[in-house]
């Protein structure tokens, strides 16, 4: 009985207050702010999305609980908005399933608020021969064969390829995880980088810790969403990482 209840539980999702189909999503040239509190939760994030991007997200109810792990305040085109509200769903280990305005959220990793902190010093990078290699889909394949690598720390990438990187759920592939010391975020590490994945082609390793991207820490979603808004005017993207717990700068030049 009580797996049966879990099962449910699992598979029931939270029922939508309107329906978004009738509903006018923003358009270019318009500004869409996405501002939400600290620990406003996936539930919140969604009833909003229904109403402002008029898109009705599925939520399973075992996910509607995850909240943002702190604020956020960005403005953007309307053209951009729906894709930077789903960016902003990975800070919580979840992804946006399926297109137009009926689309399904899923998980791809641990709720963040309750995942495990390594010890001080503790190694938890997994060994390469356990991390199988990525699987390669039509447009991962032509971003990384237009990636060219320099030396260990210089890559360039075309706008273009940039920009089609951006607009595909390629994160859900890694499991992003805050990097919590002394209670306080000071980046991500990222989980499950397999060869022949994008992170992997500009010398991201699994375990790595992303501490700043040109500049900005990621220690808040707000940041994060910062650094997408530059993706079409930065000439670079500089990324000072921890590798092995020692400090590298991998800098990704936009042609």
């Amino acid at each position: 009985m009580t797996f049966l209840l879990l099962l449910a539980l699992a598979t029931t999702t939270v029922p939508a207050s309107g329906r978004a189909r009738d509903c006018a999503p923003p358009r270019a040239g318009t500004r869409v702010h996405l501002e939400f509190a600290r620990s406003t939760d996936l539930a919140g994030l969604t009833d909003w999305a229904r109403t402002r991007l008029c898109v009705e997200y599925a939520v399973p109810l075992p996910l509607a609980g995850r909240q943002l792990p702190d604020h956020v305040s960005a403005v953007f085109d309307g053209a951009d908005a729906i894709a930077a509200f789903e960016l902003l769903l990975h800070t919580m280990n979840v992804k946006a399933e399926g297109r137009g305005q009926t689309r399904k959220i899923v998980a791809t990793g641990d709720d963040p608020a309750v995942a495990v902190v390594a010890a001080p010093g503790a190694s938890i990078r997994s060994p390469a021969s356990t991390v199988g290699p990525a699987v390669i889909d039509k447009t991962t394949a032509e971003v990384l064969a237009q990636i060219s690598r320099l030396d260990d720390t210089h890559y360039t990438i075309p706008r273009a390829a940039l920009l089609k990187l951006m607009m595909a759920p390629m994160l859900g592939r890694a499991r992003i995880v805050p990097e919590i010391r002394d209670g306080k975020p000071v980046g991500f590490r990222l989980f499950s980088v397999r060869p022949g994945s994008i992170p992997a082609a500009v010398g991201i390793m699994n375990g790595d810790v992303i501490i700043s991207i040109n500049g900005l820490p990621m220690n808040t979603p707000d940041n994060a969403l910062k650094v997408y808004a530059q993706r079409n005017t930065t000439d670079a993207y500089r990324l000072s990482i921890e590798h092995l717990g020692k400090p590298v700068t991998i800098e990704v030049r936009i042609q």
